[in-house]
């Protein structure tokens, strides 16, 4: 038997139908592929998009984190500024203190000193 030539329709032809099966397996294939690759552009963009944001909120967060070290380095300075102010405090008052108790009469007459109209 012999075959007609390839772009002959040949009706009920076991071949031709087989192949038309095919190919439109394969334009079904190839609108899924179309159809997926539609949206793996889509998620890349949408990965790309959260990329971003997750790369502002952490510049955010060591920004916010940055100025938080900073905080606490001026107030543990000031902890410790306020610190020896009390201590020069307490140690001023016990000079005052010992000052006071001394019996010296120079001292004794600074304290009394007569008022201007005795004078």
């Amino acid at each position: 038997m012999q075959h007609p030539p390839p772009d002959t329709f040949v009706p009920n032809d076991p071949d031709q139908e087989r192949q038309a099966a095919v190919l439109s397996d394969i334009r079904k294939t190839m609108d899924e592929l179309t159809a997926l690759r539609r949206a793996l552009v889509k998620m890349k963009g949408d990965l790309d998009r959260e990329t971003d944001r997750v790369t502002m909120v952490t510049a955010d967060r060591d920004h916010w984190q940055a100025d938080a070290l900073k905080l606490r380095k001026l107030l543990i300075e000031l902890a410790t500024q306020m610190s020896n102010i009390g201590l020069l405090t307490i140690k001023a008052q016990e000079i005052v203190q010992t000052v006071g108790g001394l019996d010296k009469p120079e001292i004794a007459e600074a304290k009394t000193i007569p008022p201007a109209s005795a004078l």
